[in-house]
C-alpha cells in the first residue's frame, strides 16, 4: 500500500523512486502456484524453452530448469530483479539454463520464441493485465503457438 500511494501525497516523505519496485524482489504466491503447475506438468517441460513473462525472483525460471527445460528465457523490466534471479539461478545451479533478460513488455519487440510461456503475478493492474493478454494473443498467433500458463494471486 505505501509504494501505491507513495506519489499521491505531495507532502509523503517517501516517493516511489526512494521506495522502489517491490514486485519483482519479492517471491509472490502465483509463482509457487506456477511452480506447482510445472511440476505436474514435467514431461513437457523436459528439452523445452520456456519463456517467463516478469520473471521476478526466477522461481519458475529454477523450477523450468530444474525439472529439465534445455532453455528458459526470464524476462524482466528491472535490472536489479535480474540480478537477484541471475543469482538465484547460479546459487541453484541451473546459470548454464536460465538467461535473464531486459524486456519491456510494452515494447513494439517481438517475444523470445518458447515451447511454454509463463506469466505469474504479472496481472497486478489493469494496463498491465492488458498487455499481458495482447502478449499471449501474438504468441499465439504463431506457426507453432506455446503452451500458456497464467496464475495470479
Amino acid at each position: 500500500e505505501m509504494w501505491w500511494s507513495a506519489d499521491l501525497d505531495p507532502s509523503a516523505a517517501v516517493k516511489k523512486e526512494k521506495i522502489g519496485d517491490p514486485f519483482g524482489v519479492i517471491m509472490w504466491p502465483g509463482s509457487i502456484l506456477a511452480s506447482k503447475e510445472l511440476v505436474q506438468h514435467r514431461d513437457q517441460i523436459a528439452n523445452s524453452t520456456v519463456l517467463v513473462l516478469g520473471a521476478g525472483t526466477g522461481v519458475e525460471a529454477q523450477c523450468a530448469a530444474l525439472l529439465g527445460a534445455s532453455k528458459v528465457i526470464a524476462i524482466d523490466i528491472s535490472k536489479l530483479t535480474l540480478k537477484l534471479l541471475r543469482f538465484g539461478a547460479e546459487q541453484a545451479g541451473v546459470g548454464d539454463v536460465v538467461e535473464p533478460m531486459q524486456f519491456d513488455l510494452f515494447s513494439k519487440e517481438s517475444l523470445p520464441a518458447c515451447d511454454i510461456m509463463v506469466a505469474a503475478d504479472v496481472l497486478y493492474n489493469a494496463e498491465l493485465a492488458h498487455q499481458i493478454g495482447k502478449r499471449v494473443v501474438e504468441v499465439q498467433r504463431r506457426d507453432c503457438p506455446p503452451a500458456i500458463l497464467i496464475t495470479d494471486s
